[in-house]
């Protein structure tokens, strides 16, 4: 009778320690869910620091770091982030907090400790129920952002101190590396390199790669792009790419290129003996495209008789942005739907007496641009669609030389320039900059 009576107790005690769990872990996830409806997640561990104010670390358990979804003001961001109804009430007394407005994507830095208040447990009521208001975010030590100030609030001895900052955004160089085993882009994404560092990398390379013909499995990169840090060491954007490196198996070459200024709206890259990584013509005026048909005779898709293909397809997503292959003067942006051509939306481009270049199909045109607009190398001069006779969204790019239109994979490249006697020495320090910095990373 007394081993029954023991097992008794110890299954009822056993079972109020997994009721009291799972409640305490669905109002975790409640939690979670509402403070989820105001900010987005980030890698806490890849981007705090710790603060430089003194604070408990006994009582300090839990590190947050959020980005605000939407512009609030800051009672309705402390209610959303469970902070405890006496700490607003306190925060409140220092601040305007139904008045102060903290901006759309700003972070918000917070120390603190879950604190479930004490309860007499009853064993007659399984589970144990926890109010919600019972169970709130105790803050030690919590920052954010109004307009180009940090709002920095510390509790010591259950009192509120306000700091006000002026917010530091500092560049930080980083580093990072891979090898291509499918697509160029896809080693980019496993390395978490922004979208923008890569689109910068794709244009450095447009006038020597081919991307679809010369990139190989076993390949490799480096780049060294610029993070926009603020004063807790979040990052805030993205600054210039600073340098990259690709090394080629099949062609045994190593092509690496250093931007020349790290603040200049102009953004020249060069390689070690100083030749700039811009040449005459972009080898594919297109990012992210495929060759779908090669210049020479082919079947027509659509006429059904064998002619000649005065250009190059590229096949890539309508809406892809269209760049101009060499600095020149459009002399002609219309339709051009002829039954010889059925070229539909059509942009020719004069480069020199020698040189144009052609961009047909495009399914709309840089409203900025017209007939007689000058446009540099690199321009967005309209984006990929299927106007005229075509049977799917690609870009038709043609190289016309002497008024003759010629196989576009037969224009031989070279550097424009060499990098200035002025401008060298600032060369000559950011390679001596980023040999350090790699090396440091033990390349």
């Amino acid at each position: 009778m007394k081993k029954a009576l023991y097992l008794l107790t110890f299954t009822s005690f056993f079972a109020l320690i997994i009721f009291t769990a799972i409640s305490v872990n669905k109002k975790l996830i409640t939690n979670e869910k509402a403070i989820s409806e105001h900010f987005l997640d980030l890698n806490t561990e890849e981007f705090l620091s710790q603060a430089e104010e003194e604070y408990d670390e006994t009582y300090a358990k839990n590190t947050d770091l959020r980005q605000l979804q939407n512009t609030q003001n800051i009672k309705t961001m402390l209610k959303a982030l469970n902070v405890s109804a006496s700490d607003i009430e306190s925060i409140g007394k220092i601040l305007d907090i139904d008045k102060l407005v903290v901006e759309k994507k700003s972070y918000v830095k917070m120390l603190y400790q879950d604190d479930v208040n004490d309860e007499e447990f009853s064993a007659d009521i399984l589970p144990p129920y926890i109010e919600d208001d019972k169970f709130v975010r105790d803050i030690k030590y919590l920052s954010f952002p109004i307009k180009d100030t940090r709002y920095i609030l510390t509790k010591k001895e259950g009192v509120f101190s306000l700091q006000k900052n002026k917010i530091q955004i500092t560049h930080k160089p980083v580093y990072a590396k891979g090898k291509i085993e499918g697509s160029l882009y896809d080693a980019f994404i496993t390395q978490n390199i922004p979208h923008e560092a890569f689109q910068t990398f794709v244009n450095i390379y447009s006038f020597d790669i081919d991307f679809q013909r010369d990139i190989r499995e076993g390949d490799t990169f480096e780049i060294v792009y610029d993070t926009l840090v603020n004063d807790e060491n979040a990052i805030e954007g993205l600054g210039r790419v600073l340098y990259v490196k690709l090394s080629m198996k099949k062609t045994k070459k190593d092509l690496e290129y250093f931007i020349l200024r790290r603040t200049s709206d102009v953004k020249s890259y060069y390689d070690r003996k100083g030749k700039a990584a811009s040449k005459t013509f972009m080898k594919t005026p297109v990012n992210g495209a495929r060759i779908s048909s090669k210049y020479g005779y082919r079947k027509h898709p659509i006429l059904g008789y064998s002619k000649l293909h005065t250009g190059t397809d590229f096949a890539a997503p309508s809406g892809t942005a269209i760049y101009a292959a060499a600095d020149g003067v459009i002399t002609f942006m219309g339709w051009n739907g002829g039954p010889r051509t059925g070229y539909g939306r059509y942009t020719i481009i004069r480069h020199n007496n020698t040189y144009s270049t052609a961009y047909a199909h495009q399914s709309r045109f840089n409203t900025k641009l017209r007939q007689g607009s000058r446009v540099k190398q690199g321009h967005v001069i309209g984006y990929v669609g299927s106007t005229g006779y075509s049977t799917g969204a690609h870009l038709h790019y043609e190289v016309i030389k002497n008024g003759k239109k010629i196989n576009p994979a037969t224009i031989t490249s070279f550097s424009r320039d060499i990098v200035s006697g002025r401008d060298k020495p600032t060369l000559l320090a950011n390679i001596k900059m980023i040999d350090k910095l790699i090396k440091s990373q033990g390349r």
